[in-house]
């Protein structure tokens, strides 16, 4: 999080933590898709079992997917 927004840690876009509206970056004008997510004791976990968590942090390919499910396995 920056200012308010989310910031994404392969491409550097930023994200409206409200709308997911993408607000700068490659993605820029295009939404976040809402992935369903449920919060125990300040953490936050994914709450639907067609996701699962793969890694934290950036990818490490230097292949630039600009998919939002880019680090997202079915």
């Amino acid at each position: 999080m920056r200012n308010g927004e989310i910031v994404c840690t392969n491409h550097g876009a930023m994200f409206a933590a409200d709308s997911g509206l993408c607000t700068f970056g490659p993605c820029e004008g295009a939404y976040l898709t809402e992935v369903p997510v449920a919060v125990e004791d300040g953490a936050v976990y994914l709450a639907d079992d067609r996701f699962s968590f793969v890694a934290a942090g950036p990818m490490e390919t230097g292949d630039l997917d600009l998919s939002s499910d880019s680090n997202i396995e079915f």
